[in-house]
């Protein structure tokens, strides 16, 4: 996705390595202009992310920017890592291919997916389906919560066993 904020070209990637923005503005702030040799600054929330994507590079603390972490690279080098993530594609949905132990990057994506459904016409799959409240999605992407047998009064099971059930 290119989208053009205060005159400069920018991009957000998200990989199962992690999620970056390429802005064309060189180590000292400058545009770099359209050439292909123009460096780049690749930026990161995460320094895992930067190095994982950019092994070769060094990482540059930005602690009072927007993004905490960057990389300048040239944009034949950006354009290179990218082409690379494209080529080692392996997976048929790429939610599940983010590591399980990596939560945080997981559960990001899933909200980015949820928000950027709403673009769609009709939502996720172009169908008026019915939404899940917000709440519901907040405590899905939050520790999982054990369910107990919905209890009537004086902790007895509730007549017939049916009911609400309610988180224990």
């Amino acid at each position: 996705m290119v989208l053009k904020v205060k005159g400069f070209p920018k991009m957000w990637v998200v990989t199962n390595k992690g999620f970056l923005s390429v802005v064309a503005k060189d180590a000292s702030g400058r545009a770099s202009g359209a050439g292909a040799d123009g460096q780049v600054s690749v930026r990161f929330r995460r320094p895992k992310d930067a190095a994982a994507l950019f092994p070769e590079h060094e990482v540059v603390e930005t602690p009072h920017g927007d993004y905490g972490f960057r990389v300048f690279a040239t944009r034949a080098e950006v354009a290179a890592v990218l082409v690379a993530e494209v080529e080692a594609l392996v997976y048929g949905n790429f939610k599940d291919s983010i590591p399980v132990a990596d939560r945080a990057l997981r559960d990001a994506a899933h909200r980015a997916w949820d928000v950027f459904g709403e673009l769609q016409e009709g939502g996720p799959y172009g169908r008026d389906l019915p939404r899940l409240p917000r709440w519901w999605e907040e405590m899905s992407m939050s520790a999982p919560v054990a369910l107990a047998e919905p209890k009537g009064k004086r902790g007895k099971r509730a007549k017939g066993g049916k009911g609400r059930w309610a988180a224990a």
